[in-house]
């Protein structure tokens, strides 16, 4: 769903259910039924520029989400990028992938770096 908004409902879970969730399970639950969370999502409240230095593509847009869903309070991201298995033919599959990956990961790397809380976050 990158790139349009994700439709969260405010109240994933009826109020029984919420009420019988331990600490850390209400935490995470109120992270992403939150209006934080909705926001996070929605790349589009990017500046354009912003969105064109990760790069207009998947594992770029992901980059910039990771950044977004940090920013909104989420301790761990992960960010994947299928089809590393380049046993044969490397070399034309690196030339592919590998500036995808420099542009998208040099750019979170300098968000992150810029950030006031850039240490907790990288």
């Amino acid at each position: 769903m990158i790139g349009s908004p994700l439709a969260i409902s405010p109240r994933l879970l009826p109020p029984p259910a919420v009420d019988s969730l331990d600490k850390f399970q209400r935490e995470a639950y109120e992270l992403i039924s939150g209006p934080a969370a909705r926001r996070a999502f929605d790349v589009n409240r990017e500046a354009p520029k912003v969105r064109d230095r990760y790069g207009r593509h998947n594992w770029g847009q992901s980059c910039l989400l990771a950044r977004r869903l940090v920013e909104a309070g989420v301790t761990f991201v992960t960010v994947h990028m299928g089809g590393w298995d380049h046993h044969s033919q490397i070399e034309p599959a690196m030339k592919n992938v590998l500036p995808i990956l420099d542009r998208a990961i040099a750019e979170l790397v300098q968000g992150q770096s810029a950030g006031n809380d850039a240490g907790r976050r990288l």
